[in-house]
């Protein structure tokens, strides 16, 4: 889930500069919460295209793209933001032997509310 958090932000930065003191290029953070609610840090991917580059492609941040359009001397799209550049809310729900899809928190709600719905009228 894209969220955006100054604590969550803090804390990936400060774990990328522990390992490198002049960072340069993509770097993606995975955290999860404990049980006080801080993130920490679990894994660091530097410098290449992450699992979920996919994720940030259907979200409208195609960076291989932009890597071909470097590469070729093209001009890149304007990104508005450097640090977490994708809305707030976007899912990517992966699983063994299934598609990836993106969706938002939103349809997830609604999706969750129509199954409880079915769920009463069937009595389940």
């Amino acid at each position: 889930m894209t969220i955006s958090d100054p604590t969550v932000d803090a804390i990936a930065q400060r774990a990328i500069l522990a390992i490198d003191g002049q960072p340069n290029g993509i770097f993606s953070v995975d955290l999860t919460y404990d049980r006080t609610g801080l993130p920490n840090p679990t894994e660091i991917n530097i410098g290449r295209f992450f699992i979920t580059h996919l994720f940030f492609s259907e979200a409208g941040l195609n960076m291989p793209e932009m890597y071909l359009k470097l590469a070729f001397g093209e001009t890149l799209p304007p990104i508005a933001k450097r640090l977490n550049p994708l809305p707030e809310g976007l899912a990517w729900i992966r699983g063994m032997d299934v598609a990836p899809v993106l969706a938002t928190e939103n349809a997830i709600a609604e999706t969750a509310r129509a199954l409880e719905a079915r769920r009463k009228r069937l009595h389940v």
